[in-house]
């Protein structure tokens, strides 16, 4: 008898293993995906960013110059951030 408690034992053992190691690809894969979306958001900020600065310096520019002419105007991708 004691060798099919020591072989139940180990098919239960087994299987807690099996469980906690899907369990655990699970959570990896879920990782991985938020991952990319934060990395996809941050190349989006870092876009955003970039296009802001250089209109900022569009603006430095044309005041330095005196305002002479029209104001540069806000990039299309900046507009829904303002």
């Amino acid at each position: 008898m004691v060798p099919d408690i020591i072989q139940a034992l180990g098919v239960a053992i087994a299987g807690v293993l099996a469980a906690w190691n899907a369990r655990q690809a699970k959570q990896i894969a879920e990782l991985r995906t938020d991952m990319e979306r934060l990395q996809r958001s941050e190349l989006e900020s870092r876009r955003l960013l970039r296009s802001a600065v250089r209109n900022i310096r569009d603006w430095l520019r044309w005041d330095a110059a005196g305002r002479v002419g029209a104001p540069p105007a806000i990039p299309d991708d900046l507009r829904d951030e303002v």
